[in-house]
């Protein structure tokens, strides 16, 4: 491999010092490749970021709504809300490729957290928040946690 960059670097050289026009022309299709393959790689994180973007949404509005009734730190909460704000802050400048990263943090801040299963109901039944990962999915027996709704919530002990 490092022979063959060796080769390709001295074919460069050359390619500058004898055919200098020749050289130039290539770097700017190497540059418009570049630009390509940047917008298609931006295209897919859009793409990514729309298939997703009904559940984020989902999470952002029930942790808004739901904040003073979570159980955690305090810096946790903040952290995970400012994660949710520069997330769409990116969408609207455009910024898919950080998405990503923000998720990311979310997914680590809220790690260790009691935030996808509210509890259990009498009946077995799990009542889950947007950030269980079985959220999007329909399972008969997961109840989507509803902050106005009434829950036969099972005790503790059992």
């Amino acid at each position: 491999m490092v022979k063959r960059m060796n080769r390709y670097n001295e074919i460069l050289d050359w390619l500058q010092n004898e055919h200098n026009e020749v050289f130039n022309q290539w770097a700017q299709i190497e540059e418009v490749m570049r630009v390509e393959e940047e917008q298609k790689q931006q295209e897919e994180e859009k793409a990514r970021f729309e298939r997703q973007e009904e559940h984020l949404i989902a999470q952002h509005k029930w942790f808004k709504e739901n904040y003073d009734s979570i159980h955690a730190r305090l810096d946790m909460k903040k952290a995970v809300m400012l994660s949710f704000d520069l997330m769409f802050e990116a969408v609207k400048t455009g910024r898919y490729d950080t998405i990503r990263s923000y998720k990311s943090a979310i997914r680590s801040l809220t790690a260790d957290s009691n935030l996808s299963v509210m509890g259990y109901l009498k009946d077995g039944r799990r009542v889950i928040t947007p950030f269980s990962h079985c959220w999007p999915h329909n399972h008969s027996d997961d109840v989507k946690y509803d902050s106005n709704a009434e829950y036969d919530w099972r005790d503790e002990e059992e």
